[in-house]
């Protein structure tokens, strides 16, 4: 597969010659966008045509699939052989599977569960530690102070082109913090 290379632009020296080029990336824009609607509509319409196929073909599918389920389920001993879960047949092959084990507790019985758990078996519980990242960010000065731990923030250039509901961005990089901005 071909490489695409990135378009070279000359940057602009002087504020007319960056007008002059936000002008020429707004009409990109507009051009790209009237393209992307283009585009997006004829999915739409090639998704419609194949929901009129796929819409009846999936209720028979499904009617199928549940015949066959049924049958398999009225004659599994019949069918399948002694230790084996699926069987091949001409068509492919039927079986059941097993699902991953799942611990349900009754409907509004957590806490007493829990209660009994906390005696009877404490290595059955585990406690959930975090860190409040609301709490460290409402307190900077604090966050200061400790080891391993820093605030950051991007800050993001963007152009929005007059007309135009679409906005191009870019991540230029890590704001300095406030104590190395000042």
């Amino acid at each position: 597969m071909a490489r695409l290379k990135a378009v070279a632009q000359k940057v602009p020296q002087t504020l007319a010659e960056a007008e002059h080029l936000a002008a020429e990336l707004g009409e990109n824009l507009r051009v790209l966008d009237r393209h992307n609607s283009r585009v997006a509509s004829d999915v739409a319409a090639v998704q419609v045509k194949g929901k009129e196929i796929s819409g009846p073909m999936g209720k028979e599918i499904d009617a199928q699939f549940k015949a066959l389920t049924a049958f398999a389920q009225a004659h599994r001993a019949d069918i399948l052989p002694a230790d084996r879960k699926s069987l091949q047949i001409a068509a492919g092959t039927i079986g059941w599977r097993l699902g991953n084990k799942a611990l349900v507790v009754e409907a509004g019985m957590e806490d007493a569960v829990i209660d009994y758990l906390d005696t009877a078996a404490p290595h059955m519980l585990r406690e959930v530690v975090s860190l409040d990242k609301e709490a460290l960010l409402a307190d900077p000065e604090f966050v200061e102070g400790l080891e391993h731990v820093s605030i950051s923030q991007t800050e993001t250039f963007f152009f929005k082109p007059l007309a135009v509901d679409l906005e191009k961005t870019k991540t230029t990089g890590k704001v300095p913090a406030e104590k190395d901005a000042a």
